[in-house]
């Protein structure tokens, strides 16, 4: 058998297909007089939304590896300075300069097209909020729009130009303050919950943090430097891993927070949620820096259409490698809305499958190479897969499918339901129930979890008869659905 197969979800997952080139990205983060700027936060995205973040170093250096040909915007920002945002053409197997200087406006931008952003704003208690001022500020903290959420705890916001916002909701002493991006031609949603912010409260507002940090090869790091920053990147605390790579802040207030660990070359960055009176646990995988050792690691990543050049969405795609007497499953996915799939892999030789009911099947033969990207184009259409192929309920290994899946049954249901999920990666997860005038009810899963299917019984004996929305969070990624409860 090849060797050991990692499995990531990788370039964010949902990619469009790419060209193969790549480039990289370097560049320095300064004051207007010129002095370099260190910590700043520095990202990148493209048209597609594929994103990369990273931070600037003592001298305000930074770089991006392995960055798609193409145009990217580019935005720099530090807590107390306005950001600099520029656009830049990334050329293949060339590196591109970039200067950012804060307080310098970044000029523009273009037109990328307009969207919506709409959302609701809660207490502590998950209760909606009615009259709350909301705000929504561009990355100069400029006034873009302001608004008042309805009886509901409901607002929203029309012909919002693409870029990034910081959205503001207030009421009395309370605010919350969040950071989203607006695509064109799409709607963000956003959630605000308000939080006191000052006096009274007990410990019920405040938790711990608490985590290991791990080289690619799953060994303990010591002596790395941990940063706890909240939703405005600004630092609430910092500390460093003992000689087990473990960490640990208390006395956190609830909230939203990004842990960033940081040794020599090697970064990794997670976001969490601190819940009062319980402890978030954090593991963190420092990413390499292109060195040697460990499986040699290639990239797969495609599209999947229908015959009529349709996007096919949610269509299982398998990856599958020789073993002996028969074919295993290295990698599975699950297609985006623009039937777009990425998979990490060993290099070597692969047949892919895709299928997706009544629209038909496709399948391919590939070759994947060692730091390179293998580019796969799968049209469905009638037939079947080739029976070698076609054993998934036959296999023995449980591989994590590449979306955050959520389902429960029976539904409706009569005071127990089975809850099951799929990880497409390692993180912490929550698991919450709100009823539906947006009040929490209660959070089925606060905890870290390794990639793959799980499963938890929700037990509503207590609860009345009525509808229930279940929301699955991990990374970045978020799922909801809705429960009938009936007695």
């Amino acid at each position: 058998m090849r060797g050991m197969v990692f499995l990531f979800v990788a370039l964010l997952f949902a990619l469009p297909v790419m060209a193969q080139e790549v480039g990289s990205i370097s560049g320095t983060v300064s004051t207007e007089d010129g002095n370099p700027v260190a910590g700043a936060g520095v990202a990148i995205w493209d048209d597609e939304r594929n994103h990369m973040e990273t931070r600037t170093d003592e001298d305000g250096a930074f770089a991006f590896e392995r960055v798609p040909a193409g145009a990217w915007n580019i935005r720099a920002s530090m807590e107390g300075m306005e950001a600099a945002q520029d656009q830049i053409e990334v050329a293949a197997n060339e590196n591109t300069e970039v200067l950012l200087v804060l307080g310098d406006d970044g000029g523009g931008g273009g037109d990328d097209g307009v969207g919506s952003v709409s959302g609701t704003v809660f207490n502590q208690r998950r209760e909606a909020v009615a009259g709350a001022a909301v705000t929504l500020m561009n990355d100069r903290r400029e006034v873009i729009g302001e608004t008042e959420t309805d009886d509901e705890g409901a607002f929203s916001f029309e012909e919002v130009p693409a870029g990034g916002y910081t959205v503001l909701a207030q009421h009395g002493d309370l605010s919350a303050l969040e950071q989203i991006r607006v695509a064109a031609d799409q709607n963000t949603e956003v959630l605000l919950v308000l939080g006191d912010d000052g006096g009274g409260g007990g410990d019920d507002g405040v938790g711990s943090v608490s985590g290991t940090v791990f080289n690619q090869q799953r060994e303990p790091v010591g002596g790395a430097a941990i940063t706890l920053m909240n939703d405005r990147r600004e630092v609430v605390v910092e500390a460093e891993t003992d000689d087990e790579g473990a960490f640990s802040f208390e006395e956190v207030p609830a909230g939203g927070y990004t842990v960033l660990a940081q040794h020599g070359d090697l970064s990794a960055l997670e976001r969490i949620r601190v819940v009062g009176d319980q402890n978030t646990e954090v593991r963190l995988l420092l990413g390499g820096d292109g060195g040697g050792g460990g499986d040699q690691i290639g990239t797969v990543i495609g599209v999947v259409t229908t015959e009529d050049g349709e996007a096919a969405v949610r269509t299982i795609v398998h990856l599958w490698i020789e073993a002996q007497d028969r074919a295993v499953i290295a990698a599975r996915g699950l297609t985006d809305e623009r039937g777009g799939f990425a998979f990490r892999v060993a290099e070597g030789d692969y047949h892919i499958t895709a299928e997706l009911e009544d629209e038909g099947v496709a399948e391919d033969d590939i070759n994947v190479a060692v730091g390179e990207i293998t580019e796969v184009n799968l049209v469905l259409g009638e037939g079947e897969l080739n029976p070698r192929y076609n054993s998934v309920d036959d296999q023995d290994v449980a591989l994590p499918i590449s979306a955050l899946l959520l389902d429960s049954y029976p539904n409706p249901f009569n005071a127990i339901a089975t809850v099951e999920y799929q990880l497409p990666f390692a993180s912490n997860v929550y698991l919450s129930v709100f009823n539906t005038d947006g009040r929490l009810i209660g959070t089925l899963i606060n905890s870290y979890q390794n990639a793959g299917e799980h499963q938890i019984e929700f037990n509503a004996d207590s609860f009345p008869t009525g509808t229930y929305i279940l929301l699955l969070e991990a990374g970045s990624q978020t799922q909801t659905m809705k429960l009938m409860l009936l007695k």
